[in-house]
């Protein structure tokens, strides 16, 4: 799987081929913010830098059909991703597949809902 990410934030971290990274979402809404680790220790397999510093650049990882669910949910609610390079010696981070997926579904439940409008006034009798 594939993921756009700002180039700068690759070569700041220091992300190439062989790295493993935890891949953050973000979520903004309105006045809503919500950053999370989206899916933990992932290994990249190959990057492709866009043409200029503003560009983004596609970085490819192993992912199984659970992480890609979660991808492609996390996608359709308008996230944002971030990685973090990982440290050999870093310890694995508790992660919980089930509630990131309840997580996104909730988000995605929100944005599908539309907003609450107030009924038209009623005339006042004289």
């Amino acid at each position: 799987m594939s993921l756009q990410i700002g180039s700068a934030k690759v070569e700041a971290e220091s992300v190439g081929p062989g790295s493993r990274v935890n891949i953050l979402a973000r979520y903004v809404e309105g006045t809503e913010r919500q950053v999370f680790t989206l899916l933990p220790d992932v290994p990249v397999l190959s990057i492709q830098h866009g043409g200029g510093p503003a560009d983004k650049t596609e970085v490819s990882f192993a992912v199984d059909e659970r992480q890609a669910l979660l991808v492609t949910l996390a996608s359709k609610t308008n996230c944002t991703f971030d990685l973090v390079l990982r440290r050999p010696d870093s310890p694995k981070l508790e992660y919980d597949y089930c509630k990131t997926l309840a997580r996104l579904q909730e988000l995605k439940k929100r944005q599908d809902t539309p907003p609450e409008i107030a009924p038209a006034p009623r005339p006042v009798g004289r």
